[in-house]
Formats: structure tokens, C-alpha cells, sequence
């Protein structure tokens, strides 16, 4: 049951970044992703003390934390390359998860000889998981690069929204003034 939530929980969390102006991104066009998991070089060996429900517990966490909830500020076309690049590192692991998850099924059933199969090993878990992290990181970075690069494009903090807020009250205020005046002004003569 955990394995289907946790797959659940990582497509939703896939379309919901890969979902672009109406249509889906080249991530599920059909084209090969360029991106492999390094975690699916490593072997390793089966933890005796940690189940793998508590790996996908705490990878589901993880994905979660990592999601942005406010994916159509990075609709703009100064992002296409970073978002894509995200997105496909990210199927790229989540291909790998798909893979160790379907050899752990294989291993608990025991309906096949399991010799060949390893499953979400240790190895294979921290793989993924700083992978993860590092795309994550990776990305924020490109994605600052770009706002630096387009200064249209940059985000406001609280502070900074509360200010240009006001400066265009103000403005708006003077703006009312000048019209009120003028209308009463010719109203007179």
C-alpha cells in the first residue's frame, strides 16, 4: 500500500511540475531523457535495520518538501531550459525509484528467484535521496542566475512588495489629486 502512495504521491508531484501552459513539457513527449540516476550503478546490501516502508516514508517526505506549490511563476521562457533540465534529473530518479520498488515487490513475493534483485538497498536510498536534494539545489541556483540575469523577473520579499505597494498608492493618490483638482477647477469656470 505504501509502495502505490508513494508512487502516487510522485506522479501527482510530476505533473504538477511538469504541467506547462495547457500542455506537457518535452519530459513526457516521447524523447529520451539524457539523464541517468546514479543510483542504479550501485549495489549495496539490504539493511537489516532499517524496513524499506521507512526509506519510502522518508523519501515521500522528502519529494513533498521539495515540491513548489507555485509552478506558473516559471512558466516564462527564461525558465524553460532550467524547469526542463529539473524535470528530467527528477523522472530520472523517480525512474530509478519505479525500478528498486518493482525489485522489492519481486523480493517480498518471493514468486521469482530473487538472487538478481536488490531492492531500495542503503546505498541505493542515500543515492536518490541527496540526488534529489542536489537537483533541487541545482535548480534554485539556475533559477536565481536567471532573475539576476532578467531583473523583470525578480522575486519580492515582503518587505520590498510592501514598499513598491505604497510607493504605487502614493502615486495612484497623487494621480486621484490631480484629476479631482482639474475637474473641479474647470467645473468653476
Amino acid at each position: 500500500m505504501k509502495n502505490k502512495l508513494l508512487v502516487l504521491s510522485l506522479g501527482a508531484l510530476c505533473v504538477s511540475q511538469i504541467w506547462e501552459s495547457n500542455r506537457a513539457s518535452a519530459v513526457v513527449s516521447g524523447e529520451e531523457n539524457p539523464y541517468k540516476s546514479e543510483s542504479l550503478k550501485l549495489n549495496g546490501k539490504r539493511s537489516t535495520t532499517i524496513t524499506s516502508d521507512k526509506y519510502e516514508e522518508n523519501l515521500d517526505m522528502l519529494i513533498s518538501s521539495l515540491s513548489f506549490a507555485d509552478y506558473e511563476k516559471y512558466e516564462e521562457p527564461e525558465y524553460k531550459e532550467a524547469v526542463k533540465k529539473y524535470q528530467q534529473k527528477f523522472m530520472a530518479e523517480d525512474d530509478a525509484l519505479k525500478k528498486f520498488f518493482s525489485e522489492e515487490k519481486k523480493i517480498k513475493n518471493r514468486n521469482t528467484n530473487t538472487s538478481n534483485y536488490l531492492g531500495l538497498t542503503h546505498e541505493r536510498y542515500e543515492s536518490i535521496y541527496n540526488s534529489l536534494k542536489n537537483h533541487r539545489e541545482e535548480f534554485s541556483k539556475e533559477i536565481e542566475e536567471i532573475n539576476n540575469k532578467n531583473p523583470v523577473l525578480k522575486e519580492y520579499n515582503n518587505e520590498e512588495q510592501t514598499k513598491a505597494d505604497t510607493e504605487l498608492n502614493t502615486l495612484e493618490n497623487q494621480v486621484l489629486m490631480i484629476g479631482y483638482t482639474f475637474y473641479h477647477s474647470n467645473k468653476m469656470k
